[in-house]
């Protein structure tokens, strides 16, 4: 259910214009590992990044590096704190190999409704852009949004060219975003 579609009382109204979706949408009820990685999303967020070993990462088997990375760009964004939330489009079932899954993943991107999507993968790219040859450093629209688009985790670690490449981009990029947050604040 969309969030235009809720209806709500006149009472009610001004929690939807807060944010407090979550209490009308039953959208918000994941089946499991979903119900454990929605719990993490900031719901409030203007961008969403995704990866392939994100599910990976929210199930408590975090990788030290991808997040000594990740924490890295955060930080050289200097973006205001709750500006990103992270949202996995691959589910992790016990010991089984991770697997995509765009359906929930839009879902979840539905409700947040950022105004950014990242992903770090090839994968959402393929999945949503079918046909569409893959450039990272590069952003599409998707149903209003923009989708933009990274080279892998792995290889922005393993090369600090690139790691500043995705940075100047990400900066680049947001700097609107960067500027209606601030303006945002309450």
């Amino acid at each position: 259910m969309a969030h235009s579609n809720i209806s709500l009382n006149t009472i009610h109204q001004p929690w939807r214009l807060l944010g407090l979706t979550h209490l009308f949408d039953r959208d918000h009820y994941w089946p499991a590992p979903w119900d454990a990685y929605w719990s993490k999303v900031n719901p409030m967020s203007q961008t969403v990044w995704t990866y392939r070993d994100l599910a990976v990462d929210l199930s408590g088997q975090p990788d030290p590096e991808r997040r000594n990375l990740l924490s890295r760009l955060i930080k050289s964004l200097a973006w205001p704190g709750g500006s990103i939330t992270f949202w996995p489009y691959s589910v992790l079932h016990g010991d089984r190999p991770l697997r995509c899954s765009f359906s929930l993943f839009w879902r979840g991107v539905s409700i947040i409704r950022p105004k950014f999507l990242v992903s770090f993968d090839k994968e959402p790219h393929d999945h949503f852009f079918p046909g569409r040859d893959f450039s990272p450093l590069s952003c599409s629209c998707y149903q209003g949004l923009d989708f933009c688009f990274l080279p892998g985790l792995d290889l922005i670690s393993s090369d600090k060219g690139l790691f500043q490449d995705s940075l100047q981009f990400l900066a680049a990029r947001f700097s609107s975003l960067e500027t209606s947050l601030l303006s945002s604040d309450p």
